[in-house]
């Protein structure tokens, strides 16, 4: 995948986590240490939505699979799981598509979600 930079594929995490109603737990530096804490607890005060959109987020952030790709898109519902793919096709096409993507979905307002516990 072919994000610009760190900071690139740090604004597409946090219009992903926006999308959950978690956008606090990521920062421009990566995931906020209360998401990995959050994980240590195996994401216990999340929903099942939040709790794969950060899986994902993590996946991307790390280059590799913390699971298949696959399986958390399934459990994501129908509209977020479109966002992480249509990221990832761009990220296929370059950091300029990657740019229409930030353009595009973090203009968007999010649904709100409630928070965690």
């Amino acid at each position: 995948m072919a994000f610009r930079s760190r900071e690139q594929l740090a604004a597409c995490c946090q219009v992903l986590m926006g999308r959950v109603g978690l956008s606090s737990l990521w920062t421009a530096r990566g995931p906020a240490e209360s998401a990995v804490h959050a994980l240590e607890r195996d994401g216990q005060s999340f929903t099942s939505e939040q709790r794969m959109m950060l899986l994902a987020c993590l996946s991307l952030w790390q280059g590799q699979g913390v699971m298949r790709m696959a399986d958390f898109l399934s459990r994501l519902p129908r509209t977020e799981a479109s966002e992480v793919a249509v990221l990832i096709d761009a990220a296929a096409h370059g950091p300029e598509a990657v740019d229409q993507w930030l353009a595009h979905f973090g203009s968007q307002r999010p649904e709100p979600h409630p928070a965690p516990s």
